[in-house]
């Protein structure tokens, strides 16, 4: 479980033509919740991780906001799920795996209290292969952003003019990573 407040944050002081120019150290915010992981052998051979995290925010002194969910880059529902198999037998060099994160939706709200940045909810999932060659190297595949998800990985704000894009940055698109590890 956990609870942080975050004090003397940044506060718009009046309402101005140019988005965010005048700001007090006034705000306070809270974000509270809890997170839960287990991991581990299911069956021989088959590993499982798995992931919950739930967060709630709330600006708790802000002239504008105050008592409304705080705009966050944290998702309110954060949920991880891997897993990884090591073959038997004569294929016992090679294991496989695969995961899934998925997130709830999100928004930013800039200076202006009208004007939001929202992102729906989204999954992203990978998967792997690997194969040792012998006790020193190893190969691996992986492939992140299987179905090549569009979306942003951080939300920025929302002008005052509408809903410009400042500071919101794109996720990973699909991408391959062929790795040679060795250990000595």
């Amino acid at each position: 479980m956990f609870r942080i407040e975050e004090t003397n944050r940044a506060v718009q002081v009046t309402p101005t033509v140019i988005d965010g120019c005048c700001h007090a150290a006034s705000g306070r915010v809270r974000s509270q919740g809890f997170e839960v992981e287990v991991s581990g052998e299911v069956l021989p051979g088959w590993q499982l991780a798995a992931g919950y995290t739930f967060n709630t925010a709330r600006y708790l002194r802000d002239a504008t906001y105050e008592g409304q969910p705080f705009r966050s880059i944290a998702p309110k529902h954060l949920l991880r799920l891997w897993t990884s198999y090591q073959l038997p037998g004569h294929w016992s060099a090679w294991n496989i795996g695969g995961g899934v994160d998925v997130q709830s939706g999100t928004y930013s709200q800039g200076g202006n209290p009208g004007v939001r940045v929202e992102q729906g909810g989204y999954a992203v999932a990978g998967l792997r292969a690997g194969y040792r060659i012998d006790r020193t190297w190893s190969l691996g595949l992986n492939v992140n952003n299987l179905f090549d998800r569009r979306y942003y990985s951080r939300l920025g704000s929302a002008g005052a003019f509408g809903p410009a894009n400042f500071g919101n940055v794109y996720g990973e698109p699909r991408n391959v990573t062929l790795t040679l590890r060795a250990k000595l």
